[in-house]
């Protein structure tokens, strides 16, 4: 047909063009006439601007291999009959859509195929609405974005202007003992980790993460050594407080009201010579020379002046002839007495002992020892009439053991040489007692990390404050907290000698040998150091608060089991590894070389559990895990850098969702009742599943329409109908000989699910050798089953009626597929 510049040549040229323009929509209601000239030649179209009716096969066929190219015809015009010739449509059978000035009003939009919206600034699916979402009504509002990548951590994507405008990323994080991770499904995902942390108490220590909290392990100690003060500790700084001591009294004046600073328990011990009263006529003393009376509820004796009673010694004073004494040793003193009676006349009989004895406090009682004794004849005393007479004994030697360092008293009592008034006998004197200051000022270990039992060396620096006394010894100790108590473990039994520096002088020792304890745990953090001067205990000084001192040490008498990702595989039932793996078979996971890095030897069972994920995570048995096996092993692996190979036992078959790059997990003792000296048994290896995936060629799979038309909604029996049959390989792996393995068939069945009963309208091989794949997994590469130039006609015996139309791929399933999406179903009227 000649082109003219008159109306008819645009209901030709504007539907064509609509056709190149595959994803877009048609022009505007009314076209402009154009000149032959003007008009660009094309398929279907002379070069003269003649313009074809149809297309015709090699055309078609030269574009088979166009996969996604799936635009729908811009002319809404009816198909002329087939065989009609290429010149057998005219003007007249032009559908009334099509534009011009006599069509004014006429839609002019023409979907795309399939009616998909995408952000670009066009009604694609013609619902009257711009990008809307896609597949939606006009007037409705879209739930979700067309620019949405289903990947939450990367923001929320939206559309403006006709572009797609990136989200803000993600930020996760703000919790305290959770490590935070963005999944692109769930966003935010936080899993509780066990570092160390702060729970904000200076009071305690150890703090560890634990099930997603802070939780100490110890509280700081705060103890004067007195029971009978209240020791707190702030949280806010950590300082120990000492509340004030506990009172005691009892309302007698005759006792002596203290708090026993071991027990807390308050005493009344009752003071010598002195007697409790509510009247003067319980206060006789049995003395002439004294007058008696009650005061404040006690005795009280008054001497009488000018009188001259019996014998009636008292203790004036007891006084060291050096100081201060230094303890364990010995020492002189002058003890000095005064009779205040009568001078003693009864000989031998009246002899006076004086016996000593060290006391905690001013007062006597059955707890105080006695340190020394001797007997003296009192009637040498030479007192005589009303005057007191005092006598002194010197060069008294006592020898004070080392317990009694630190501040005491020395009680004198007096028995013997015809005194019948006691109550004046007993007198405590107040006395320094010096033991050794040793103070251990400082300890380093040299080793980063220790055995138990093995040996190890360490510097060492103590002072002496005071006078050496006899041999220095010093202890090793395991310790949980840095704190030298009970429960820390001891090594050895006696100690080491050490030098003893004179006094003010500091001591360092730099090499210090020991040997740690072999029942000692990864749990005794510390080592601590402690002096003393004997070989069995504290039998040093009074004050030995200081005497210890403590260095953090890493004990690693546990195994610690570790492994690299590259010993990490997939493992057959055939006893074959590998790192990329057959879709479709049974598998278990192995690891070819296990590590003992920890001293101690592995001896047991612990749990091992493979998995597969998408990325390297630890989520094993969610829904995100297609594929997993766990299972115990149970063995034994030396210890420090022995190696060990472990193979799987449980197997399972790789789930469709495995196809392509995945990650291969694996996790070992991963409920801990092995105990180990570090917890690093998780290892992730990038690994490769391996397969066919034939899906149909989308949008190419049609019978009774044209090549980029969509598929006829009605087939007529007897007519010859157009097939177009093609298929891709998504997958990672060639399909060869297809051929001799693919197969494809098309089918009308009353129902979608193909059966003996449905009419075959088309059956057999692939028209193509081979399907490879195209960069990898995912991504397509397809062909043609049957040429688009094949004619099927249906038989006049078929029953007209609704059938659906089956295209089906590899229904001989001559190979396992990851995802059997070989179908496509379509509903249509057979006439």
């Amino acid at each position: 047909m000649n082109v003219s510049t008159s109306k008819p040549l645009s209901r030709f040229v504007l539907p064509l063009a609509c056709l190149l323009v595959l994803a877009g929509g048609c022009g505007s209601a009314e076209t402009e006439s154009v000149a032959a000239s003007d008009v660009v030649s094309g398929d279907g179209e002379a070069s003269d601007g003649t313009v074809s009716a149809d297309a015709t096969a090699g055309d078609i066929q030269a574009d088979a291999e166009a996969v996604f190219d799936a635009a729908t015809s811009a002319d809404a015009e009816a198909t002329p009959d087939v065989g009609s010739g290429a010149d057998a449509q005219t003007a007249d059978d032009t559908a009334e859509s099509d534009a011009g000035p006599e069509d004014a009003g006429a839609p002019t939009c023409t979907p795309t195929t399939p009616p998909t919206e995408v952000c670009d600034g066009v009604d694609n699916d013609c619902d009257g609405v711009t990008d809307d979402g896609g597949g939606l009504t006009k007037g409705s509002v879209a739930k979700k974005s067309i620019c949405d990548d289903g990947d939450k951590c990367n923001g929320a994507e939206a559309c403006k202007a006709g572009k797609c405008q990136a989200g803000a990323a993600m930020v996760c994080g703000g919790k305290a003992c959770n490590d935070a991770t963005c999944d692109k499904v769930k966003g935010c995902v936080y899993t509780p980790n066990t570092k160390a942390c702060s729970d904000g108490n200076k009071c305690t220590t150890g703090d560890t993460c634990t099930n997603g909290a802070c939780v100490p392990t110890a509280n700081k100690k705060c103890d004067d050594g007195n029971k009978c003060t209240t020791d707190t500790c702030s949280p806010a700084t950590g300082s120990c407080t000492i509340a004030g001591t506990k009172q005691c009294n009892d309302n007698n004046p005759c006792t002596t009201d203290t708090c026993d600073k071991t027990t807390g328990a308050c005493k009344f011990a009752p003071i010598a010579g002195c007697k409790s009263c509510t009247a003067s006529s319980q206060c006789n003393d049995n003395n002439a020379c004294t007058k008696d009376a009650c005061s404040q509820k006690k005795c009280v004796h008054t001497k009488i002046s000018g009188c001259a009673g019996p014998t009636d010694y008292e203790i004036v004073s007891l006084v060291p002839k050096t100081t201060p004494i230094y303890v364990p040793g010995g020492a002189y003193w002058k003890l000095t007495v005064r009779n205040e009676g009568k001078r003693y006349t009864g000989g031998y009989s009246g002899i006076m002992v004086w016996t000593l004895y060290s006391s905690a406090d001013n007062k006597l009682d059955a707890s105080d020892k006695k340190i020394y004794g001797t007997k003296w004849k009192g009637y040498n005393v030479g007192v005589g009439g009303i005057n007191p007479k005092l006598e002194s004994f010197v060069d008294i030697a006592i020898s004070a053991p080392a317990t009694m360092a630190g501040v005491k008293y020395v009680c004198v009592k007096l028995t013997g040489g015809g005194d019948k008034n006691l109550t004046n006998n007993t007198k405590c004197f107040a006395t320094v007692f010096k033991g050794p200051e040793y103070k251990a000022v400082s300890l380093k270990v040299h080793q980063s990390s220790l055995k138990a039992g093995s040996p190890g060396t360490a510097h060492v620096v103590y002072h002496n404050g005071s006078k050496p006394i006899g041999q220095l010894y010093g202890n090793f100790w395991h310790s949980t907290d840095a704190i030298l108590d009970d429960k820390d473990l001891k090594i050895g039994t006696y100690g080491y000698k050490l030098p003893s520096p004179a006094l003010g002088k500091t001591q360092t020792i730099t090499s210090y040998k020991f040997y740690t304890q072999k029942t000692a745990q990864p749990t005794h953090k510390y080592l601590c150091f402690r002096i003393n001067t004997y070989q069995d205990g504290w039998k040093m000084e009074g004050n030995t608060k200081d005497n210890s001192v403590c260095a953090p040490i890493k004990l690693v008498n546990d195994p610690d089991i570790t492994y690299s990702p590259n010993h990490l595989y997939f493992r057959s039932k055939g006893g074959k590894n590998y790192a990329t793996v057959p879709y479709g078979g049974t598998y278990t996971c192995g690891v070819s070389q296990i590590t003992n890095a920890g001293y101690g030897n592995l001896d047991g069972e612990f749990p091992i559990r493979c998995w597969v994920a998408d990325t390297a995570n630890w989520n094993y048995g969610t829904t995100q895990v297609p594929w997993k096996s766990a299972w115990n092993w149970k063995g034994k692996i030396g210890g420090k850098g022995a190696v060990k190979t472990v193979l799987g036992t449980q197997f399972a078959k790789l789930e469709p969702k495995t196809l392509g790059v995945k990650y291969l997990c694996a996790d070992m003792n991963h409920d801990k009742k092995l105990v180990e000296t570090n917890y690093n048994n998780r290892q992730c290896r990038k690994i490769t599943v391996a397969g066919v995936d034939m899906v149909f060629n989308a949008g190419s799979a049609k019978l009774g329409g044209s090549y980029k038309l969509p598929q006829a909604s009605t087939l007529t029996r007897g007519k010859e109908l157009l097939l177009y049959f093609g298929a891709c390989n998504m997958g990672n792996v060639v399909l060869a000989n297809a051929p001799n393995v693919l197969k494809g068939r098309v089918l009308l069945s009353k129902d979608k699910t193909p059966s003996a009963d449905d009419y075959v309208v088309k059956d057999g091989p692939a028209t193509t050798s081979k399907f490879t794949t195209y960069q990898g997994y995912g991504k397509f590469h397809c062909g043609w089953l049957h040429d688009s130039s094949k004619k099927i006609t249906l038989p006049k015996t078929l029953a007209a009626g609704q059938y659906f139309l089956i295209f089906e791929l590899n229904y001989g399933k001559k190979f396992a597929e990851p995802m059997h999406n070989n179908l496509q179903i379509g509903g249509v009227t057979v006439l």
